[in-house]
């Protein structure tokens, strides 16, 4: 899994035109080798790198499969970050009230397992935070986003439907 691993360096420096073809590989090598967690991971990235391209679309798909994989072998993290994609996706359709609960979420998902969010996956995550907070007033963001936290991650997974 060499190449995931120098694809996530390439994405923590923001390179992602370095990162794309390198967790592409991966995902090809992690689908031949049964590896579901590794094919989870790999399209989360791929995710976060075509929503910062601006390709919604792709980064919706690439999500939904990472979500999908993750529900599957019931890998809690990997799906907290699917959930952070579609917290984002919301944001940029403006729909403040779902991109919120997801956050809450996806953030007390990782909490109730000891995780910290990963550096880079902490930088998307705090670039769509910044960007909902610009749009919405902090008291409505925070009544939704301590909703989210609530919610039980069947609830949550409907929410990103």
């Amino acid at each position: 899994m060499a190449n995931r691993g120098l694809a996530a360096v390439a994405k923590g420096q923001g390179d992602f035109a370095a990162a794309r073809p390198l967790f592409e590989e991966s995902l090809t090598l992690c689908r031949e080798l049964g590896n579901k967690q590794g094919v989870g991971c790999t399209l989360n990235n791929l995710g976060a790198i075509a929503f910062a391209s601006g390709d919604y679309e792709t980064a919706r798909s690439r999500f939904a499969e990472g979500l999908t994989m993750a529900q599957e072998i019931e890998e809690k993290i990997t799906l907290s970050y699917s959930l952070d994609g579609f917290a984002a996706l919301a944001v940029k359709r403006r729909d403040a009230e779902r991109a919120s609960q997801l956050a809450g979420a996806a953030e007390h998902l990782r909490e109730s397992l000891g995780f910290d969010t990963e550096p880079a996956e902490r930088r998307f995550r705090n670039a769509y935070l910044a960007e909902l907070q610009c749009v919405v007033d902090e008291q409505i963001f925070l009544k939704f986003y301590k909703q989210g936290c609530k919610l039980k991650i069947e609830e949550a997974i409907a929410l990103t439907l």
